[in-house]
Formats: C-alpha cells, structure tokens, sequence
C-alpha cells in the first residue's frame, strides 16, 4: 500500500472494500487476470485528498461478494477513466498490441479532488506503486480533470492524454503527457470542455468528445504524427472539429471508442468508425434559452464512419443514432470479429442498462435491465466504467456499479451476442441456487 499526502480533514478510507467505483481495467490472460479498480470516494465520506483508492484484485480467486485484494494505492477522490500502459510482458501477463516500451506497466488514473495524475507502476505480482513521479500535478486552471487515454505507436514516443470536463476559461483542453520523461504540453481547441479520448494508431490521431454550446455538440480530432512532436503545442498540430449536431440535435457526447481494423469478406480494409454516447437535451429549448437545459430528454449511441479522404483530411458520414435511454456513459469495443463489423458495449448510468450493440446488423443484440421478478438491477445501481478481456471467441465485461460499489462480469461471444450473459456462480446461502457473481461487498 502506498500513500501521497493527506488533508487530515477526515478519516481514510477502507482498503477491503469498493466506495463508489468508476474506471476499470483488465490485464492478463484467462485465470491469470488482473482487475484494475478506482474506488471514487464521490460522496467524500473520506479524507478529501486520499480518500479514493486504487485496487488491484485477482477476480479468479475473489469470493461471492468479496475481493482478492492484491494491492492498493491511494489517491485523491473523484477518480476517473483508468487506463494502462504496457510495458514488455512481465511474468504471467501478456501486452497490449500497442506497448509503451517503458521500464515498467503503469496504470494512468487522475483526481478531480486534487487535479493530479497517478502514474502508478503494475507489479506482476499485484502490488501497485507511486514512484517518483507520481502523482503529477496538472495545470492551474484543469480543474476537473477525468478521461485518460494512452497513446503508444511502435513504442514510439508514448503519451497519455488527459481530459478536463472544466476549466477557468471553458475551453477544450487537453493535457499530453510523455510518459518516458514525464513533460507535459497542452492543447487548447476552442470554447467547451473535453470528456473521453480515443486513439487510432494506425494513423497516431486522437478523437475527443467536447461539449461546446448549446447549438454545437463537438466531436475534434488531431494527427499527433512525428512531425507534430515538441516543441510544438497540440493545438499547432492538425486539428479539426465536426458538429454532431448536424446529425443529431441537442446530443451532448460522452464516451467514445473506436472501431478494430478489420477488412471485408473481400479483403478490403474496412472503413473506421466512431461509437459514442449522448445525452440528449431540447435543442430549440436551449436555443430559446441561450443555454443547455440542465435536464436530458434521452440518450443515443451515435455512429459515425471515418472516410480517409485525400490529404489526410478525413470526412464523417452519419450511420445511426440508437436510443439507449438517460444517461449514457462509458463505450467500449469488444473484441476484432474478422470480417465482420465490431461489437460494442455501452452502460446507460440513469436507467441502470447495459447495451451490447451488433454494429453488423446494425441494432442492439442485448440489454440488462432489471430482474423480472424482484427488479433489482442485475448489474447493480448506477452501472459505470467496463473493461473488456479477450477471451477468443467470447469477451468477457467487467462492469462497476458505481452505486451499489462492486463489479460484475458478462460473458459476450463475439459470433452470437445476443446470447450474452451475466456470470453466474452458486448461492453461498443456497448452493441449489445460481446467482450474479458479484466481485465486492454491496454498499448500503
């Protein structure tokens, strides 16, 4: 366990139990995972500048309604978006596709509380640890800092970037950060805030969702190729932005990801496309207004395809909006389906949904909602961040509850989504009886 400085305003928190969990991430293979968990301290119950934690469990040998705690770090509260840089295999857990080549695998997470970012090294054995440079304070004015995303091409550089949902002048504003030497540089696009990153790095180009205005809802991308390095500042780089309100009226996007490469039956390389998810509000209320309304009249998941047109200059066609209900939040791809289109997940925090979309066929192939019977919420209240673990021909979710402060796992396989299942073990009370697995303690 490992600590970074304390407000000693209230007392620390719990290091056997979630409180109010958010990002998530899985690394490993299959019996071998690691499960990467920020507990948010959101209702500040806790010591402002540590209340939050970050856990590291082994979800294989977690009992019913408990953890296999690992390791933790604590960190400052409000928590965000987790993500993972991977540095060469370490024992017993394989690397990403695109590995950072650093000394050793770090696992990126920031605070709002205390406007910092974690850079937290991964031993094999679970253990987490702050070193020299952790946590790393961010600039004066990224007051609400949340999304974090990785960056690495061909070990190239690698970078993370950091988003603000506020700022003191409300700008679109991202932070990059070297993760090799630790410099920072920042990039500001315009009125708005920044929410979630996704990266393409078959390109080295960033996608980010940004609320501008009432009238505009900004999707912005920019090419962060060789020649964009330092000194320049991001903004100086190739940058672009598209109105998602062109194709959708009154969306304020969230979540992001980004479709595999993959190619056809043919042998033609797929177009990319974008999946995100929006909050919708009144558009002519708000234009009536001079503001967004401060309530959301539903929610889509978005898609958009990215046509690589001449000069590096790309142009986004409209495929759908798919209505998902109030308060879409995270977005994940599962898994490449070779030469079919992605499978993708989405939770929908205020109706307590998780959506498995089949981008194939273009529809939702599955939802968990409720149980029929009692109406309980199979993944608990207020499901929030997923991780998604390769399995071959199935992916299996992690899924937080940020309400209900635990995780469950489903299990998607990737031919047949629409059988996509909640993980079920046996009652401990009643071994006859199959029920939700649940990794954590239930906060009431």
């Amino acid at each position: 366990m490992a600590a970074c400085g304390s407000s000693g305003t209230a007392p620390l928190s719990p290091l056997d139990r979630l409180h109010y969990p958010v990002g998530v991430a899985v690394r490993g293979p299959a019996g071998q995972e690691q499960l990467l968990v920020v507990s948010s301290n959101y209702d500040l119950a806790y010591d402002r500048d540590e209340g939050g934690v970050l856990f590291s469990v082994g979800p294989e040998a977690s009992p019913q309604d408990g953890l296999a705690i690992e390791g933790t770090l604590r960190m400052g509260s409000f928590g965000g978006e987790l993500a993972v840089a991977e540095a060469a295999a370490p024992a017993g857990l394989d690397t990403s596709a695109d590995a950072c080549a650093l000394p050793q695998s770090v696992a990126l997470v920031a605070s709002r509380a205390t406007r910092q970012v974690y850079k937290v090294a991964l031993g094999a054995d679970g253990s987490l640890t702050c070193g020299a440079d952790c946590p790393q304070l961010l600039p004066e004015d990224f007051l609400d800092p949340f999304g974090v995303t990785v960056a690495c091409r061909n070990a190239r550089r690698p970078r993370a970037f950091v988003t603000a949902r506020r700022t003191n002048r409300a700008v679109s504003r991202l932070v990059e950060i070297d993760l090799a030497t630790g410099a920072q540089r920042i990039g500001d696009f315009g009125y708005g805030t920044t929410h979630s990153v996704a990266y393409d790095a078959a390109l080295d180009r960033i996608y980010f969702t940004s609320s501008a205005d009432y009238g505009s809802s900004a999707l912005r991308y920019v090419d962060v190729t060789p020649w964009c390095d330092p000194p320049l500042y991001l903004e100086e780089c190739h940058a672009d932005v598209v109105n998602v309100g062109e194709f959708v009226r009154g969306a304020d996007l969230g979540g992001i990801a980004l479709s595999n490469p993959n190619v056809d039956a043919d042998g033609k390389p797929m177009p990319r496309r974008l999946y995100i998810g929006a909050r919708l509000f009144d558009a002519d209320l708000a234009a009536s207004l001079g503001w967004r309304p401060g309530f959301d009249t539903g929610g889509v998941l978005v898609v958009l395809e990215v046509d690589e047109a001449q000069f590096g200059v790309p142009a986004f066609r409209f495929i759908g909006a798919i209505p998902v209900g109030f308060g879409p939040a995270e977005v994940r791809v599962l898994p490449r389906r070779p030469g079919k289109r992605d499978v993708v997940a989405i939770t929908v925090s205020d109706e307590g949904l998780l959506w498995i979309y089949d981008d194939d066929v273009g529809a939702m192939a599955r939802v968990f909602g409720r149980d029929g019977v009692t109406g309980a919420p199979l993944l608990g209240r207020v499901p929030y961040g997923i991780a998604v673990q390769d399995r071959g021909a199935t992916a299996r979710l992690y899924v937080t509850a940020f309400d209900s402060s635990f995780v469950t796992p489903v299990d998607v396989p990737l031919d047949n989504p629409g059988e996509a299942a909640i993980v079920e073990v046996a009652d401990p009370a009643d071994p006859t009886r199959q029920v939700p697995r649940r990794l954590g303690q239930e906060r009431q």
